[in-house]
C-alpha cells in the first residue's frame, strides 16, 4: 500500500527560525510603519486647509446681489445706507426660501497654520443676539468658557483656534476686538459682534445639506451676483491648494519607492538563504512546485503578520503624534485613514509580486543534494 507523502507546511520553519522571520516581518512592519506616518504628517499640511474653506459650507451659503447704494462720503455713511438695503434683501431671502435662518452678516479673517503654510477661517460678526445664538444653536456650538458677546468688537472662538494662534490670535484682526468665550465644536469657528469699521455684508443662509439655495433666488428673480457655496469653495480649494494633494501623493510615492528598494533587497537575501534548504527537500522527493508553495505561504503569512503589526504600530504612533504634536498647534487631521492603510496593502501586494522573481530564480536553480556535492 503506497504511503501517503507528508505535505510541505510553513509553519516549521517559521517555528524554528523565530530570530530571521521576527526580522522579517519587523521589516515589513517598519515599511507600513513609515508609509502610514508619513501620509498622516502629509495630511497635517492638507486636512486642516479643507477644513478651513470648506467649513460649514455644505449647510451654509453666503449670498448678497450687488446693491447701488448711491453717492457717500465715508464709510460710516456707507454703512448707515447699506444696512437697511440688506435688512431689506434678508426678509426677501427668507421668503423666497420659507426660512427663517437667514441673517445679515459682516466677515472677518482668523489666520490659521498648519505644519506647512496658513488659511484663513471666517469670523461671523452679527447685528443681535438672537442671530448669532441661533447660527451657534444651528451648528450646535457650546460655550465652554467665558462667556458670549455682548457688544461690539467682543467674539468668541472654538478652541482649535486658541490653540493654533495662542497670543498672535488679533494679528489678522487687529486690537479692535476681545476674546471674551471659547466655544466646543467640531472645526474651526469664530463669532461675534463687528466693530464700526467692518463693511463688507454677507447675507448667511443655514439649510438643508446639499439644498442649492442660488438657484432657488435665482429662480425668484434674485440676482445673487456674488455668493459662496459649497461648491465655489471646493473650487476655490481645487485652485489655491490643490496641488497639494498631487505632491503630498507624490512624495508618498518617492518614498514608498525608495523603502521598498532596500526592502526588497532584505526579501531578496531571504529568500536566497532558504536555497540548499530546498534543496534538500528536493532531494528527499518534493518536488519544486511543492517547495515554490510552501515558500509562498511562508511570505504570505510574513506579510499578513506584517501588516497586522504594522498598522497596530502605526496607529499607536499617530496617536502619540496627535497627542503631543498636532493637538497641541490646534491641527485636525484624522488618526483612522483607510487611503493610507489601502496603501500600504497596495505597496505589499506589489512586493510579494516582486519577491517572486527571486524565488523563480533560486527555484530554476534547486538540485539535489548529490548534484550539489
Amino acid at each position: 500500500m503506497k504511503e501517503k507523502r507528508t505535505k510541505l507546511s510553513p509553519i516549521p520553519y517559521l517555528k524554528n527560525n523565530k530570530a530571521r522571520t521576527s526580522v522579517l516581518v519587523i521589516s515589513l512592519a517598519l515599511f507600513i510603519f513609515m508609509t502610514y506616518v508619513l501620509g498622516y504628517l502629509l495630511g497635517a499640511i492638507t486636512e486642516p486647509f479643507n477644513m478651513v474653506i470648506l467649513g460649514r459650507f455644505d449647510r451654509m451659503t453666503l449670498a448678497t446681489d450687488e446693491i447701488d447704494v448711491g453717492d457717500y462720503e465715508t464709510a460710516e455713511e456707507w454703512d448707515a445706507l447699506i444696512k437697511p438695503l440688506m435688512e431689506q434683501q434678508r426678509d426677501g431671502y427668507r421668503e423666497v426660501l420659507s426660512n427663517d435662518n437667514v441673517f445679515v452678516v459682516k466677515l472677518g479673517f482668523i489666520k490659521i497654520r498648519s505644519i506647512m503654510g496658513e488659511a484663513s477661517t471666517m469670523l461671523f460678526l452679527f447685528e443681535n443676539t438672537n442671530d448669532m445664538e441661533a447660527y451657534a444653536d444651528f451648528f450646535d456650538a457650546k460655550l465652554v468658557s467665558g462667556r458670549m458677546p455682548q457688544k461690539a468688537g467682543e467674539i468668541v472662538v472654538d478652541r482649535l483656534c486658541l490653540a493654533n494662534n495662542g497670543d498672535g490670535i488679533n494679528d489678522g484682526l487687529g486690537d479692535s476686538y476681545t476674546i471674551v468665550g471659547e466655544v466646543d465644536t467640531s472645526s474651526y469657528m469664530a463669532f461675534g459682534f463687528p466693530v464700526d469699521a467692518e463693511n463688507n455684508y454677507y447675507e448667511m443662509i443655514l439649510h438643508e445639506e446639499g439644498e442649492d439655495v442660488v438657484s432657488k433666488l435665482q429662480a425668484a428673480g434674485y440676482s445673487v451676483d456674488y455668493y459662496q457655496n459649497l461648491s465655489f469653495r471646493q473650487n476655490l480649494y481645487d485652485n489655491e491648494l490643490g496641488s497639494l494633494d498631487g505632491i503630498k501623493t507624490l512624495v508618498s510615492s518617492v518614498a514608498a519607492v525608495l523603502l521598498g528598494i532596500c526592502l526588497t533587497v532584505i526579501l531578496s537575501l531571504h529568500i536566497r538563504d532558504r536555497h540548499e534548504e530546498w534543496c534538500l527537500m528536493n532531494s528527499i522527493g518534493f518536488s519544486v512546485g511543492e517547495i515554490y508553495s510552501m515558500a509562498l505561504r511562508e511570505l504570505l503569512i510574513c506579510f499578513g503578520g506584517a501588516f497586522i503589526l504594522g498598522i497596530a504600530a502605526s496607529l499607536l504612533g499617530v496617536f502619540l503624534l496627535k497627542i503631543f504634536m498636532i493637538d497641541p498647534q490646534g491641527l485636525v487631521v484624522r488618526v483612522i485613514r483607510p487611503e493610507d492603510m489601502l496603501f500600504a496593502a497596495v505597496l505589499l501586494c506589489g512586493l510579494t509580486g516582486i519577491c517572486q522573481i527571486p524565488i523563480f530564480i533560486q527555484m530554476r536553480t534547486i538540485t539535489t543534494v548529490d548534484e550539489i556535492e
